[in-house]
């Protein structure tokens, strides 16, 4: 009997070492403890969506404005002019304020409970991923002249026009105006759609393995946690050579680069895009003005932008990346957005600046390298926004 305890209590402290070891060299190889709560979340908490190009995430080519989501389509569903019961609300945007949308939608319901305002709220979603001025101002004009009707137009933008007019566009030789990297949404030919079946091949392993890992009984032993971060690691690596490949292709036909426009500086081109982004907005409030709409422009918060966040230590490791060009245009290009606050609203635009609502937070707000919001992150911003159109809902 003893002996038998012995064994056991052998086999458990073996165990129990090997168990030990598999954590430290996991710690070392990977940069913190072993957590299943970490890794169970899923593909996109790790970062994965970030990997994965633009015109891989579901989206499809639209005649006027570029491309956009299958499901935005529902939008488009006509609301009844002058309907006295419904309060109709449309947001445009990118992705950031594609993923506000319910957060806004909650805060806009609280707001008409608690203020006993009558009406039934209908949400339209015209934000798309990657979606850049003029494609809102196209956006909106093209749902207007097809019949819609909106009280609130709510446009939440900035960081796709400071980043990807010049780093995705220019920098690649097409003309800054164009939808995001228009040039490969362009190309058509056997070599690019082949490139994209390996990214979805791709994508999809990661996602079976990260199946494999939330069912597992086995994923309390730090091992089965080393094989699925070495396995997705391994097709993340693969990804992203994949689409620096891409992003190495250029072409001198028109129809991908669109107008042959050079600049003498990045400063002129940083002016431009600043000139291209008032001047849609603008037209944007006219535009809803006169079909009875009340427009709101909002510049969203980003970490890059100095001095608006104290970042925290979860930040500075997973959502930031000062190396990439999306630091330098941010601060050239924010401060000129910033500083047109004054034409927009001489203009008379309701143009509210975002930057600076989580300089007092010292929670964590920003979950990726880009400029997405947590939970947190998007439940102050739907506030914030809330709070800023109150005064045409009192109406």
């Amino acid at each position: 009997m003893k002996k038998a305890g012995f064994y056991i209590l052998t086999v458990v402290i073996t165990f129990g070492v090997i168990e030990g070891l598999g954590r430290l060299a996991y710690s070392i190889e990977f940069g913190e403890a072993y957590s299943i709560g970490r890794l169970t979340p899923g593909i996109e908490s790790i970062g994965l969506s970030q990997t994965t190009p633009v015109w891989m995430q579901k989206q499809i080519l639209h005649p006027y404005y570029g491309a956009t989501l299958p499901n935005s389509f529902l939008s488009m569903n006509r609301a009844p002019k002058n309907a006295q019961n419904e309060l109709v609300l449309a947001l445009f945007g990118g992705s950031v304020a594609m993923e506000n949308w319910l957060a806004l939608q909650e805060q806009f319901s609280q707001y008409l409970q608690h203020n006993n305002v009558n009406k039934a709220l209908k949400f339209k979603l015209f934000a798309v991923p990657g979606f850049k001025q003029p494609q809102q101002l196209i956006e909106l004009a093209y749902a207007l002249s097809t019949g819609h009707r909106f009280d609130v137009v709510i446009n939440l933008d900035g960081y796709n026009e400071a980043v990807l007019a010049i780093g995705e566009n220019y920098n690649r030789g097409v003309y800054p105006f164009y939808p995001r990297l228009w040039d490969l949404r362009a190309q058509a030919n056997g070599a690019l759609e082949g490139t994209r079946l390996d990214l979805e091949l791709l994508r999809r392993e990661v996602m079976e393995v990260e199946e494999w890992y939330r069912s597992s009984h086995i994923k309390r032993t730090v091992y089965s946690g080393i094989f699925y971060r070495l396995r997705k690691r391994a097709a993340e690596d693969k990804m992203r050579e994949i689409n620096a490949g891409l992003l190495q292709l250029r072409s001198s036909s028109m129809v991908q680069t669109g107008p042959l426009k050079k600049y003498e500086s990045t400063e002129e081109v940083s002016k431009a895009v600043v000139d291209n982004w008032v001047a849609s907005s603008v037209m944007m409030s006219d535009m809803a003005r006169s079909n009875g709409a009340s427009y709101y422009h909002f510049l969203q918060p980003n970490q890059y932008l100095d001095g608006s966040k104290v970042l925290t230590i979860k930040e500075r490791e997973s959502a930031l990346d000062k190396e990439h060009y999306r630091n330098e245009y941010v601060n050239l290009i924010y401060p000129k957005m910033r500083a047109a606050s004054s034409r927009l609203e001489a203009e008379g635009v309701r143009f509210y600046d975002m930057t600076q609502i989580y300089l007092g937070v010292r929670k964590t707000i920003y979950r990726d390298v880009c400029c997405h919001l947590n939970e947190l992150g998007n439940e102050l911003l739907a506030r914030t926004i809330v709070e800023r159109v109150s005064s045409t809902l009192a109406r």
